[in-house]
């Protein structure tokens, strides 16, 4: 699922794209499904929002209308989608799976010591 940051400028716009939410930083800042883009909720809003998709950066204009902790939320949105997903072959498999090995024992426990 991709997501849209999405900033109102008519906070009287928030019921129509209210249930869409999934993440609320404020009454006219919220995360949405990118399906919000196709499935017509946004028709008729026109230069009444903001969008920013993944890989996007805030411009002046956006971040200028952000208030400190909508600017905070945004800002971490954009960091977390920005990272790559992490390299973890072994996530998941068996630990007596082909070329791996169980863990010691002895040495889990000296570590807790």
């Amino acid at each position: 699922m991709a997501e849209v940051l999405i900033l109102l400028c008519d906070e009287s716009l928030a019921p129509v794209v209210g249930s869409d939410a999934i993440h609320r930083a404020s009454r006219r800042l919220l995360v949405a499904d990118d399906q919000v883009l196709v499935s017509g909720t946004l028709s008729g809003v026109g230069d009444a929002a903001f969008i920013v998709n993944r890989g996007d950066t805030i411009t002046t204009e956006f971040d200028q209308m952000l208030t400190a902790e909508e600017r905070l939320f945004a800002q971490s949105w954009l960091l977390r989608r920005s990272h790559q997903e992490k390299d973890r072959p072994a996530d998941g498999v068996d630990w007596d799976a082909g070329g791996r090995e169980v863990p010691d024992a002895t040495s889990i426990g000296d570590a807790c010591d």
